[in-house]
């Protein structure tokens, strides 16, 4: 009867494991790859005002589709976090207006690639600052 009360106390322990990293550490971890691909996109699409000669319709549109489509992404995953609030609220994470403002901030980026006299450097610096990650702009 020993081994019973092992092996089930082995599986309850596995089983709630793999509920905390479903439900905490998985969305948390999404979140923060979305984070890098926003750092990742806001320093690589800058070059499309910066550079006259590289600017093409088809760089601008490619550019304003994924910008818009990380404004999007972002709110979405961090509604995802379970007790997102307290995070926030303790500082692990962003609070969620600075979430918001982060994603207008992309979307105002998006629609100024198609202008050239854009200031995407200090969109940047704004959407680096809401999110707390180092910009390089």
């Amino acid at each position: 009867m020993d081994i019973f009360w092992t092996v089930l106390a082995g599986v309850s322990v596995f089983v709630l494991g793999q509920m905390a990293i479903q439900f905490l550490i998985e969305p948390f971890r999404d979140y923060r790859d979305l984070v890098g691909r926003i750092a990742h996109a806001t320093v690589f699409y800058q070059n499309v005002t910066d550079s006259p000669g590289l600017r093409s319709p088809a760089t601008v549109d490619e550019g304003m589709k994924v910008m818009r489509g990380l404004a999007a992404e972002l709110p979405q995953r961090a509604y995802a976090i379970p007790a997102y609030r307290f995070f926030a609220t303790i500082r692990l994470l962003p609070k969620l207006a600075d979430i918001q403002s982060a994603s207008s901030s992309l979307i105002g980026y998006s629609n100024s690639l198609d202008n050239s006299h854009a200031d995407l450097s200090r969109i940047s610096r704004d959407v680096a600052t809401k999110l707390r990650f180092v910009s390089r702009t």
